[in-house]
């Protein structure tokens, strides 16, 4: 530290070139510059980032499904759709040691939030074709409960941070399917069903993990084979195709559906 004495300009406050002026106990003075860089990068900042991380990945992954469920509250909290998502379920993402992968409370995640009428699944399915079938109930009976709502399936790979958003049913069809890729056998797989309305307002979320069909092992020429045990805890051999299969929408929602 040097002192500066006044010029014509009077004292010198700030930087000038590799000397930056400033006032100690009322003097100007000079002292050489040196850039502060604070980049520890500890294991408590790690686990931060890959928490912090973990939810903007599962954010931009899930992004058709949010521009549907967040919309409104997005708009109405001046937000986009992503940080609305991780303002509402941060504390649902869990921080970890540094090096380890967060972990995430899939079943209380929200996607949606809104005055509908939530949508109820009562099963989910895995068929031996990779078909995945959730069942709802149509709540016919529940207010603001209409029969033109459209209800949307979305469906996580925890393992690949993968997501599929199935196209829209109307909530009288009572059940949408969604073909999975044949590369999400064996991985950990999360549902999540909401509505919306024709004015966009959405339901809360809710969430099912799909089962799998039990199905019996066959050989090459496609007989049963009944000597080998089937594993019940394995998926089974899915399409390679990842091609969506919809539910049929009934065009006339006060009628019998189809």
């Amino acid at each position: 530290m040097s002192l500066s004495y006044n010029g014509f300009m009077g004292p010198v406050i700030g930087r000038l070139g590799p000397m930056v002026g400033y006032l100690w106990r009322g003097r100007p003075v000079f002292r050489a510059y040196v850039p502060h860089i604070r980049y520890p990068n500890t294991p408590g900042q790690q686990a931060e980032r890959e928490w912090f991380v973990s939810m903007v990945r599962f954010a931009a992954e899930a992004r058709p499904a949010l521009l549907l469920g967040m919309r409104e509250l997005a708009v109405r909290e001046r937000m986009t759709e992503g940080n609305t998502f991780v303002k509402r379920n941060k504390q649902h993402f869990r921080r970890q040691a540094a090096g380890d992968a967060p972990l995430a409370d899939y079943s209380r995640l929200a996607l949606s939030a809104g005055p509908v009428a939530p949508v109820t699944p009562t099963s989910a399915d895995i068929a031996a074709d990779g078909i995945l079938t959730v069942i709802f109930n149509k709540n016919s009976a529940m207010h603001r409960a209409k029969g033109i709502d459209s209800v949307h399936l979305y469906v996580y790979d925890a393992t690949e941070r993968r997501g599929l958003l199935a196209a829209a049913v109307h909530r009288c069809a009572g059940r949408v399917a969604l073909r999975l890729p044949n590369a999400w056998q064996h991985h950990d797989l999360h549902c999540y069903l909401f509505a919306t309305d024709l004015h966009a307002l959405a339901s809360p979320t809710s969430y099912i993990a799909p089962a799998l069909q039990e199905t019996q092992p066959t050989d090459i020429e496609g007989n049963t084979n009944t000597s080998t045990p089937h594993n019940k805890n394995t998926y089974s051999q899915f399409s390679a195709e990842p091609t969506l299969t919809l539910s049929p929408i009934n065009p006339h929602p006060r009628g019998k559906p189809s």
